[in-house]
């Protein structure tokens, strides 16, 4: 699930649906799986994770 509503944001396509049709996966182990993944990522990028930070928080 988390691989299709990141390709739907990527494409900026409606992710409601996709969150609709899988309520039954929005739970605490989505959360958890969700941490572990966003660690793993930018523990081997952290240029990314420092860039996505700035534009995240980043007052315009």
């Amino acid at each position: 699930m988390i691989y299709y509503l990141l390709r739907a944001t990527y494409k900026n396509q409606e992710v409601y649906t996709i969150l609709q049709h899988n309520l039954s996966k929005l739970n605490d182990d989505l959360a958890l799986m969700l941490r572990k993944w966003v660690s793993d990522r930018f523990a081997k990028e952290p240029a990314i994770a420092i860039n996505l930070a700035r534009a995240m928080f980043t007052k315009k």
